[in-house]
C-alpha cells in the first residue's frame, strides 16, 4: 500500500485556521496563533487530508466538551486532535455502484454535462437503456441533480417504447393515430 503524501501546510492552515479562530472565545484561547501552528503540526505529522482536517477538528471539540472539568481548552482540545490524528485512517468513498462499475465518474471527479450528453447519445444508438436508467441513478447520486436524472430516466422510457413499436411494425400506425401525443409517450424524433 502507498504511503500517503504529506499534506501541504498552507493547505492544513487554511483548512483550520479560520475554525480555530472562530473557536477561540470558546477555548478560552489567549494565542490562537499559536493553538492553530500546534494543530497543523499534529495533523502534518500524522499526514491527515485538508479536506479532512476540519472534521477532526470538530469531533476534537465535541470529545472536550463532554468534559466540564478541563479549564485549559485549547491544549487539552491539541492532546484530542492529535489522538484522533494518530488514529486517523483514510475514509474511502463509497460512491454509487452503477457509476463505479461503468467508470462513469466518481464524485471527486464527476462527468461533465457534454459527457453526460454524450454518454446518452451513445447508450441510446445502442438501445442499452438499462445502463441509461442506471446512468440516471449515477447523476442523481453524484451531482444530485434531480432534474437531469428525471429527463434521463424519461428519455430511457421513451426511447424503449419507440424501439419495441418499431420492432414489432407498429411505430408508423400508432404515430399517426396519436398524432400529437406520439411526441409524449414515444418521443420527438425523426
Amino acid at each position: 500500500m502507498a504511503k500517503p503524501r504529506k499534506p501541504d501546510r498552507s493547505e492544513l492552515t487554511a483548512a483550520v485556521g479560520p475554525i480555530i479562530q472562530s473557536l477561540t472565545r470558546e477555548l478560552r484561547d489567549d494565542a490562537p496563533g499559536s493553538t492553530i501552528t500546534r494543530a497543523v503540526d499534529i495533523l502534518e505529522r500524522y499526514s491527515v487530508p485538508p479536506r479532512e482536517a476540519p472534521a477532526l477538528l470538530y469531533q476534537a471539540r465535541e470529545l472536550l466538551r463532554q468534559r466540564h472539568h478541563v479549564r485549559r481548552k485549547a491544549p487539552y482540545m491539541l492532546v484530542i486532535l492529535e489522538q484522533l490524528a494518530r488514529n486517523y485512517e483514510p475514509r474511502r468513498l463509497k460512491g454509487n455502484q452503477n457509476a463505479r462499475k461503468h467508470g462513469w465518474w466518481s464524485r471527486q471527479q464527476p462527468l461533465s454535462t457534454e459527457e453526460i450528453e454524450r454518454t446518452v447519445q451513445e447508450l441510446l444508438m445502442t438501445e442499452q437503456y438499462d445502463r441509461l436508467r442506471e446512468l440516471a441513478r449515477a447523476v442523481r447520486y453524484v451531482t444530485g441533480d434531480k432534474l437531469m436524472a428525471q429527463t434521463i430516466r424519461r428519455l430511457a422510457r421513451q426511447a424503449e417504447r419507440r424501439s419495441i413499436l418499431k420492432a414489432s411494425g407498429l411505430y408508423d400506425r400508432v404515430r399517426t393515430q396519436l398524432g400529437e401525443q406520439a411526441n409524449v409517450l414515444l418521443g420527438d424524433w425523426d
